[in-house]
C-alpha cells in the first residue's frame, strides 16, 4: 500500500513517518506541504491511502480529495470538523489508534464493485465524474492519453498510458500495443492476419492492432476473465 502524508510542519510529518514504519506494510510514497503538491501527487493515481493533519482550507481539502476520488482512503487527524465520506477522522492525535486505524485499512477487503469505479476528468475548466466501465479506449494523444467513452466523447490525461496501465484493473482492461488501453466488455470480434497477426474490432467499430508479442499474453487474458465478464465475441 502506498499512502500519501500531508501536514505542513515538519515535526508533524517526522510523527507519522515513524508511525508508517511500525507498519511495513505500507511505503510512504510522498509527503508534502502544500494543497499543490497533493493535487500533483493525487492526479497521478499511485496513492492507496492519504493521511493528513494539522491545519488546512478544508473546503479546498475535500475538493482535492473528491475530485481524486480518494474520499474513502482518507484518514484525518486533528481537523476542526469532520468531512464526510472519509475512511476516518480523529479529533486529536492518538497513535495507537491511528496505528489501528492503519491496519484496519491494510486488511480491508477488495471492493466487489471494482468496474464500477469512478474518475474524475478534466474537461477545460470544469471536471466530470466519469465511470472506467464507460471508458472504451485509452489511447495515445502527443503528450496526453486520450479516455474515449461509449457515448463518443473524449478527455484527456497528463498521465502516460504506462501510468494508467499499473492502476487500472486487469480484468477489465489490457494493453494491446504502445498506444493503446482496451476495456474487454467493448470488444466485439477477432480478426486474425497473416504471420500470427492479430486485430480485435471494438463495438464502436474500431479496429486495434494487437502487438506481436502481446498476443499469446492477450488471449491468455481474454480466456482468463471469460468467467468474469461476459462479452459476446466473433472470430472471423
Amino acid at each position: 500500500m502506498r499512502a500519501l502524508i500531508a501536514d505542513p510542519q515538519l515535526d508533524h510529518r517526522l510523527r507519522l513517518l515513524d508511525v508508517f514504519h511500525r507498519l511495513p506494510q505500507i511505503s510512504v510514497l510522498v509527503s508534502v506541504t502544500s494543497l499543490e503538491e497533493m493535487a500533483c501527487w493525487l492526479e497521478k493515481g499511485q496513492v492507496d491511502a492519504v493521511v493528513i493533519s494539522g491545519n488546512w482550507d478544508l473546503s479546498q481539502i475535500y475538493s482535492l480529495l473528491v475530485r481524486a476520488d480518494c474520499l474513502d482512503k482518507t484518514l484525518a487527524i486533528g481537523m476542526d470538523r469532520p468531512l464526510p465520506g472519509l475512511f476516518a477522522c480523529l479529533p486529536g492525535w492518538d497513535e495507537q489508534e491511528v496505528l489501528r486505524l492503519l491496519a484496519c485499512k491494510l486488511n480491508e477487503p477488495s471492493d466487489p464493485s471494482e468496474f464500477q469505479r469512478r474518475i474524475w476528468c478534466r474537461k477545460g475548466n470544469r471536471y466530470q465524474m466519469i465511470h472506467l466501465q464507460d471508458v472504451v479506449l485509452f489511447s495515445k494523444d502527443n503528450r496526453y492519453t486520450a479516455l474515449n467513452l461509449f457515448d463518443g466523447s473524449a478527455y484527456l490525461s497528463e498521465k502516460s498510458l504506462a501510468e494508467w496501465e499499473e492502476g487500472l484493473c486487469e480484468k477489465l482492461f489490457f494493453r494491446v500495443n504502445r498506444c493503446a488501453i482496451v476495456n474487454r466488455q467493448h470488444i466485439s470480434e477477432f480478426e486474425p492476419g497473416e504471420n500470427g497477426n492479430l486485430s480485435l474490432v471494438l463495438i464502436s467499430g474500431l479496429s486495434l492492432s494487437i502487438s506481436r508479442n502481446r498476443v499469446v499474453a492477450f488471449l491468455a487474458w481474454y480466456q482468463n476473465t471469460a468467467s468474469t465478464v461476459a462479452v459476446p465475441l466473433n472470430v472471423h
